[in-house]
């Protein structure tokens, strides 16, 4: 027959293996969370890669200026993220700006919105100027903020690069169609889809 001292050492061994068996399994626990999160994490990261290599590849190599992906579709009160990609082909050192400009916007009913109607916009860019030694490029951000009350449909914003005499004025499309040096390469079109 066990001794009581036995059956105390029996049920103390008992106690000590089941709390050795919660904090193993608590670990695994906590180790596996961790890896699914690591492998999550490293998953958002080779998408954002390759959304940006997907980017740089509809930019030729001699594409003065270029959107990458030049539409995107957000809520409400949500950021789009464009990137725009500038090279200098001038032969010397260039002082340019970025002007972000308001276009137009359809609905559904392919219906123009008028700028009044379509809420305030937040555009966000580098306003400062700009200074790109010869044959490099530069890539910027440009963020859109899509208003609370934004109705659903595709707006239209019109990105201009504005170099030389250009830079000083705030004209849409920078100022002077007669100094030919003022655009820098093509305009380009950014659109914004609300759903």
């Amino acid at each position: 027959m066990p001794t009581k001292k036995a059956a105390i050492e029996l049920s103390v061994n008992f106690l000590v293996i089941i709390l050795i068996s919660i904090a193993v399994f608590g670990m695994g626990i906590w180790f596996t969370q961790k890896i699914f999160a690591g492998a999550t994490k490293q998953q958002e990261t080779y998408y954002q890669q390759f959304e940006d290599q997907l980017d740089d590849l509809s930019c030729g190599n001699y594409d003065r200026v270029c959107i990458g992906k030049d539409t995107k579709r957000i809520d409400n009160s949500r950021a789009a993220v464009f990137w725009l990609r500038t090279l200098n082909v001038l032969g010397d050192e260039m002082n340019y700006k970025i002007s972000v400009v308001f276009s137009q916007a359809f609905d559904d009913s392919n219906e123009i919105c008028q700028a009044n109607n379509c809420g305030t916009w937040i555009i966000s860019r580098n306003e400062n100027e700009i200074i790109l030694p010869n044959n490099e490029d530069d890539k910027n951000v440009i963020v859109i903020v899509a208003p609370k009350d934004a109705p659903k449909g595709t707006y239209i914003f019109n990105v201009n690069v504005c170099y030389g005499s250009a830079i000083h004025n705030n004209n849409e499309r920078c100022p002077s169609n007669q100094n030919k040096d003022n655009p820098y390469g093509p305009q380009q079109k950014i659109r914004v889809i609300v759903p």
